[in-house]
């Protein structure tokens, strides 16, 4: 009840449906969804939606690893895409050498460098800096297990590891 995606523009706690928050929801429907609205979400419109709002605005579709593009939509759905967008450029700048602008926009650039590099080694670092993401954000306390254990979801959908690399 504390996570304010459970909640419409007028205060209303709808819940959520197939990992689509009620902000987001709405901003589909251009109304503000009902509880009902909420429960009858059917998973074709969720699908939709990701796509739209996650996939085709991180360009994912064109990054050559399905592990790399999954995480950086999967980090987009559950903090924003600009700032999975940050995360992925820092990565890219600060372990792989690149000088990408810093524009939480995932463009022709950015595109090219993220197939540009190992992508197992290009997955890692950005899961590990998705996790020092999450430890600076104001609601941490209550929430750090649950993106923690999202991060580890992906990484083993994927056979990776979040040990440290020798």
């Amino acid at each position: 009840r504390d996570d304010a995606g459970n909640k419409n523009s007028v205060g209303f706690f709808v819940g959520t449906n197939y990992g689509i928050s009620a902000p987001v929801y709405e901003d589909w429907l251009g109304y503000p969804p009902s509880v009902y609205d909420m429960e009858n979400l059917s998973k074709t419109t969720a699908q939709q939606i990701f796509k739209k709002n996650y996939w085709h605005k991180l360009n994912a579709g064109f990054i050559n690893s399905q592990a790399v593009a999954e995480t950086l939509v999967d980090h987009g759905i559950n903090a924003g895409t600009g700032t999975a967008a940050k995360i992925m450029q820092r990565v890219l700048n600060e372990q792989f050498g690149f000088n990408l602008a810093i524009d939480g926009a995932i463009g022709p650039i950015s595109l090219k460098a993220i197939n540009s590099v190992d992508a197992s080694e290009l997955f890692y670092q950005f899961n590990i800096q998705r996790i020092e993401d999450y430890k600076t954000k104001r609601n941490a306390a209550g929430w750090l297990d649950v993106w923690i254990n999202r991060v580890k979801r992906i990484t083993k959908k994927f056979g990776g590891s979040l040990k440290k690399k020798q």
